[in-house]
């Protein structure tokens, strides 16, 4: 029952950075200014300095400093932060900033890119999802003694690899373990790997993150945040001086739109659009990776009405509509113009779709009431989009689940061209928001 596995002894859960230290801008190195960083994931970071980086002679001459960029160290300078997106909030003797992304461990020159060719993903739910297990362990109990005895053990899950058309990305198992005086804990978790054939400005290889970052979210119909973003390059090994086979990783910190929710409940596989078993394990994820890369905008703009929670039911509505409209000019199997001046109507585009989705749809619009969903979703789209004013006796309620099957629909046709199995199908159509959205059209249409 004992195995053994590489265990790490860090905290990987750490959501927020505080930093006293030392800040300057990249191209004056020699005017070091003390101040306090703070950073989180939802809320961005603030830096209040003990200063100025604008001297007195900048004013008398009317001169700008560019502080897009701020470099930042520990008191001791033995750690670099590169603060960049930055924007100043304050004015005075002491300058106020909100920044938008750091680097941790590696300082940028002003208007050298932050690149990478690897990006290493911890996701919220990620290991429920996969729901593999590395723990075991036995318990017996003696009853006439009222004495219990555990045992625990670990083995090693293999890491899982498949390609998508950037690179290949990879799923490794990891344990950890904390210890204190009278208690001590062993976790176990997934990370994701995307390495890339080239280097990569950062904000392109986050692209792919978010692919699978919008999957996970679909597939366990919770919001999958960003728990840990790691960036690779082999400068940051070189800076160490110990060569690319000793590369060192550089944490990115950043306000992400896509923000989990604490829960309670523990997540199961009933609770789950799909399992990672039913969409084909680690080849089904990159299934997935090559369908998203075709449809990246038109996926992003569905799950930007799942991740922003300040939309109005309107905007959520025009905006997945979109979405599936421009599915449908990119789709090669959609009806194309004739001539750059023929107009193809969206219930043609939505037809079409709802055909290629099939059967899951099916259960959610029958056919026969298809031409009236079709209706509803154009008049609504035409009612927001060309501000022709909203129905009175019409609540939001309606708009809500109309909404929501838009959001079912484009799932439905983007799995489809990931080819999705048959299985994967069946439990989306049996999951509770599915169910109810049937149950409600039903009423409506």
């Amino acid at each position: 029952m004992y195995g053994s596995v590489e265990i790490d002894t860090e905290d990987r859960t750490v959501e927020n950075l505080s930093l006293n230290g030392y800040f300057w801008l990249p191209d004056h190195p020699d005017n070091k200014i003390a101040g306090l960083f703070t950073f989180s994931t939802d809320s961005g970071g603030m830096l209040q300095l003990i200063g100025s980086f604008t001297s007195l002679f900048d004013l008398a001459n009317s001169t700008v400093r560019d502080t897009k960029r701020i470099i930042g160290s520990n008191i001791g300078g033995t750690k670099h932060y590169t603060l960049d997106n930055c924007r100043q909030t304050a004015l005075g003797n002491s300058q106020t900033f909100y920044v938008g992304t750091v680097v941790e461990t590696y300082a940028f020159d002003r208007g050298e890119p932050i690149e990478c060719d690897e990006v290493t993903l911890s996701l919220t739910n990620l290991q429920a999802w996969i729901n593999l297990s590395g723990i075991e362990y036995e318990m017996t109990l003696q009853e006439a003694r009222d004495v219990g005895h555990m045992q625990i053990g670990v083995k090693s899950i293999p890491t899982m690899t498949t390609s998508f058309p950037r690179g290949k990305l990879s799923i490794k198992h990891r344990m950890s373990m904390s210890h204190k005086l009278a208690e001590g804990a062993l976790s176990e978790r997934f990370e994701a790997r995307l390495s890339f054939d080239n280097v990569l400005p950062y904000a392109d290889a986050m692209d792919s993150a978010s692919d699978l970052q919008d999957l996970l979210t679909i597939a366990t119909h919770r919001v999958a945040g960003f728990e840990k973003v790691e960036l690779m390059h082999p400068i940051f090994a070189a800076e160490h001086g110990k060569g690319e086979s000793e590369k060192k990783s550089a944490r990115l910190w950043s306000e992400w739109l896509a923000q989990s929710k604490p829960s309670r409940h523990t997540l199961t596989d009933s609770d789950m659009t799909f399992t990672f078993a039913q969409l084909g394990g680690i080849d089904g994820i990159g299934r997935w990776m090559t369908a998203a890369e075709m449809y990246r905008p038109q996926l992003g703009r569905v799950m930007n009405t799942r991740y922003n929670q300040h939309m109005f039911q309107q905007d959520i509505h025009l905006g997945r509509t979109a979405a599936l409209e421009s599915f449908h000019a990119r789709w090669p199997k959609g009806t194309k113009p004739k001539k750059k001046s023929e107009h193809i109507p969206l219930r043609v585009r939505l037809e079409e779709l709802a055909d290629f989705a099939g059967p899951p749809f099916d259960a959610l619009v029958p056919k026969k009431k298809r031409p009236v969903w079709c209706q509803k979703i154009v008049d609504e789209r035409n009612d927001v989009a060309h501000h022709l004013g909203r129905n009175l006796h019409q609540d939001n309620v309606e708009l809500h689940y109309l909404s929501e099957s838009t959001y079912w629909l484009f799932a439905v046709c983007i799995l489809r061209v990931a080819d999705a199995p048959t299985v994967c199908f069946d439990q989306l159509v049996k999951h509770r928001n599915f169910q109810r959205c049937t149950r409600e059209l039903d009423g409506l249409l």
